[in-house]
């Protein structure tokens, strides 16, 4: 039995049809001739099983809406061909999208998308107003997505982006994502993943990405690798690469290159796995409190086409804006012999803690600028608090701080360095953490494993976590900041028993 045939028409052929409410049946094809335009109340629905999934030819239309919608869009196991068309060029930069969905919600609309594939699609737009309602679940959207890659930031667009006043819960979850990312801007009230590993997305492809900048949205148990391909012909470099810019709880996720992997990062951002730096940062820039991560890799290929790889980074952490303020501590941050400094900072931009941290195969620790190129005496006060750190570097010395805290001396003063390892050592002392390793020289896993679900987010965060653990004997137990609660570890694996602080650490300001 054929499955039922949709059609709808362009009017005269001038201007879109207005649909009434429409229901796809479960295997139903809908092939448009025009542009779906839904106001005031209407509805679209398709109806798709696992076993009897429906169709959607567009045909380069869209499905819009107009006026003061209000209604209900829900599809599910739905395969959504040819809709919308690829953002224009203009002006030498990316013009007006012409998405696949232009939904422009209010009052009580809801947005549902489950377990739909985007083949050869463009992207997706969502403003929730009033008290409307998004959950986008389950979709793959396949790399022959409409949605603009380009090697130069500003000739790109993001598959799945979404603004609005409501406040809402809001839901972006278990989605395969194969070219671009997720804008998420001034937007409340996200989640985007979950608790599990199947709420987590994966996100791998060129300019892959998750840039949330609203309040309360949680970003958890997310896997984004940005892929970086670099030829002397269709990508001789890439500009401005960033693989997530959260902010709100960010953790458990699993973030893969870029040239600054992580930026403008505010809330918490915890217990994430941030990798292979690619000639930048794995962080830049926020306002934030930045806590057992794990910081390891760079990009072990060329940065730009006549580059020499592996091209290491100019720092782990970058502060580049002097009304920045991050809360650092109980990081591990391995710079593999390749990333500059572990923390840098632009004048008049400040650290007001840093503690309990672990700067392992670093030539610089803290400091200096980059733009100063070698140490400067006294060195500049951009740093609030910093000890009970610890600083190795296998390969050969390093000079663990460029930067100082006003009024106080460095291994002398609590404050700077004195708890440093070893507590009341030299000067530019080092002290081998002992990790329980073996530390990975390399991401271990494939993209292919992750896209499978063989491999999980949460095993790839025991992997690195088990190996960045304090062996038995270790220096690291129970030595970092007794403001943190007595028996707190340094580094970002925290295996000793903790006492809860007697008083908390002084507030920084971060957010």
């Amino acid at each position: 039995m054929r499955p039922a045939m949709i059609s709808l028409l362009l009017l005269g052929g001038l201007a879109p049809a207005r649909a009434a409410s429409t229901v796809l049946p479960a295997g139903g094809t809908l092939e448009l001739k025009g542009d779906i335009v839904l106001t005031g109340e209407e509805e679209l629905i398709a109806a798709g099983t696992a076993s009897r999934p429906c169709t959607i030819v567009g045909n380069g239309f869209q499905v819009k809406t107009d006026g003061e919608w209000t209604g209900r869009l829900k599809l599910t196991h739905c395969t959504l061909k040819g809709l919308g068309q690829a953002a224009t060029v203009q002006r030498g930069r990316t013009g007006k999208l012409n998405h696949a969905f232009d939904l422009r919600a209010g009052g009580e609309a809801e947005i549902v998308m489950e377990h739909c594939t985007f083949d050869g699609s463009s992207t997706v737009g969502i403003v929730n107003n009033g008290n409307s309602r998004t959950v986008f679940r389950n979709n793959t959207v396949l790399a022959n997505s409409l949605a603009r890659a380009d090697k130069a930031a500003h000739l790109c667009s993001g598959f799945f982006t979404a603004t609005g006043s409501s406040r809402a819960r809001k839901y972006f979850q278990g989605n395969r994502i194969y070219k671009t990312g997720v804008y998420i801007s001034r937007a409340t009230n996200w989640v985007i993943g979950g608790d599990s590993d199947e709420e987590g997305n994966i996100i791998i492809g060129l300019r892959a990405c998750i840039l949330a900048n609203g309040e309360q949205t949680v970003i958890r148990r997310n896997y984004v690798h940005v892929l970086m391909p670099v030829d002397p012909v269709k990508y001789p470099y890439w500009s401005q690469v960033t693989g997530v810019s959260p902010w709100g709880e960010t953790s458990e996720n699993v973030i893969r290159a870029g040239h600054w992997v992580v930026q403008n990062v505010r809330g918490n951002f915890h217990h994430n796995l941030v990798t292979e730096v690619h000639g930048h940062d794995w962080l830049r820039i926020g306002r934030a409190r930045i806590h057992h991560n794990i910081f390891a890799h760079i990009e072990p290929g060329p940065a730009r086409w006549g580059d020499k790889g592996p091209y290491g980074g100019s720092s782990g952490i970058y502060v580049c804006y002097p009304t920045d303020r991050l809360e650092v501590f109980n990081n591990v941050f391995d710079g593999h012999g390749g990333v500059g400094r572990g923390l840098d900072a632009e004048p008049g931009a400040t650290f007001p803690s840093v503690r309990n941290n672990v700067f392992y195969r670093f030539t610089r620790g803290i400091g200096p600028n980059w733009r100063q190129r070698k140490p400067v005496v006294p060195p500049p006060a951009r740093l609030g608090y910093a000890d009970y750190n610890c600083f190795y570097n296998p390969g050969g010395a390093c000079d663990n701080y460029a930067f100082g805290v006003a009024g106080k001396t460095e291994r002398k003063d609590a404050g700077f360095a004195r708890s440093d390892l070893p507590a009341g050592g030299q000067i530019d002392a080092h002290v081998d953490p002992k990790f329980k390793g073996p530390l990975p020289e390399k991401f271990p896993f494939s993209d292919q494993d992750v896209k499978s679900r063989k491999v999980t987010v949460s095993q790839i965060l025991k992997f690195y976590r088990d190996a960045y653990t304090p062996a038995q004997g270790s220096p690291l137990l129970r030595a970092g900041d007794p403001g943190d609660g007595e028996g707190t570890d340094i580094g970002a694996v925290q295996v000793s028993p903790v006492k809860a602080a007697t008083a908390p650490p002084a507030d920084t300001g971060a957010d």
